[in-house]
């Protein structure tokens, strides 16, 4: 009975705040796609999506911890594909003086002694808008909204892509 109010106390709290999720989207896009023009960062290429209302409503079942739509930080993820593994660390540093990292996930396999290993390589992070910005009219409404950003590299991305298609959420053994 817990569990459904819980879900029912999210999902009510998901179709309050889609709309806001979405301007969010398009701010954070403008922001990005701004910091990496004006230091001059090629990309392959970034994509931002809202996790939808079904994969919002399998992962409070699922993993049974939330009780309220802000405790999930990723319902807007970003992912940011750059050329090479350098830009992963520039782009990360840019990232770094323009939001709020609430958290780093580091799964790159950065020492020699992995680099011989197959599997999954990127970078997680969850931030939020920073208070300075937040000072501003047009991010008030962000205050406090966590949200994922992952950065990795094109051939990181293709691998994971392999990966979810053989392993995530799939009985195939990887390679």
């Amino acid at each position: 009975m817990l569990m459904n109010n819980q879900l029912a106390t999210i999902m009510s709290e998901y179709y309050q705040n889609i709309d806001m999720y979405h301007k969010l989207s398009h701010d954070v896009e403008d922001i990005i796609h701004t910091l990496l023009e004006v230091n001059h960062i090629k990309i392959s290429n970034m994509a931002l999506r809202i996790k939808s209302e079904e994969a919002t409503r399998n992962k409070v079942m699922y993993k049974n911890k939330y009780n309220h739509l802000d405790e999930i930080t990723d319902i807007l993820g970003v992912r940011i594909i750059a050329l090479f593994e350098n830009d992963v660390d520039t782009i990360l540093s840019l990232l770094e003086n323009t939001f709020e990292i609430c958290e780093i996930v580091d799964k790159r396999k950065k020492e020699l002694k992995n680099r011989i290993e197959f599997g999954y390589n990127s970078l997680h992070l969850v931030v939020k808008f920073t208070d300075s910005r937040c000072q501003l009219v047009e991010y008030q409404k962000y205050q406090d909204i966590r949200f994922e950003i992952q950065v990795r590299t094109v051939l990181q991305h293709a691998w994971a892509e392999v990966e979810h298609g053989l392993g995530y959420k799939s009985h195939y053994e990887p390679p």
